[in-house]
């Protein structure tokens, strides 16, 4: 786990990828923001770029430079989905990368209790996340669509 410390007095954990010669994961890292209980500063924390003491550990993310929250989330809290609108910087990679964005923002997302599911927007308009196979899902995505990239333990 690589602790960074910047502007923010709350720890939080963001997903980032590790590459191997068997293929990519999620590995945790510590960011911290101002308010861990919004959904928002975590999302933003995992957009800013990996910092030196991550990239030395060999972490990468797929989220491409320029990605930006659009809006505050907003979660109902019934269901528990989050409802998050990027930019269409997201868009700027496709195939295996793209499903790994998607993953680290689901992850990063859903460690908040109250985040259940992540529903996207890209600049306002509903877009399909890709799932671990790269298939599009009608709806909100979880965790249990990218299994296959989980962080071991």
């Amino acid at each position: 786990l690589v602790t960074s410390t910047t502007a923010g007095t709350s720890p939080v954990t963001v997903y980032l990828i590790e590459r191997t010669r068997s293929g990519a994961q999620l590995v945790p890292s510590r960011r911290t923001v101002d308010d861990a209980s919004r959904p928002g500063q975590r999302i933003e924390a995992l957009f800013a770029p990996t910092t030196e003491d991550e990239q030395d550990a060999g972490l990468t993310s797929s989220i491409p430079a320029g990605t930006t929250l659009l809006s505050a989330p907003e979660l109902d809290p019934e269901t528990g989905q989050l409802t998050i609108d990027v930019s269409e910087d997201l868009f700027g990679i496709e195939g295996t990368e793209l499903v790994l964005a998607f993953a680290q923002i689901v992850y990063t997302a859903t460690e908040l209790d109250s985040v259940r599911s992540v529903r996207f927007l890209v600049e306002g308009e509903p877009e399909r996340a890709l799932d671990a196979r790269g298939v599009e899902q009608e709806g909100a995505v979880d965790r249990g669509d990218y299994a296959a990239v989980a962080p071991d333990g």
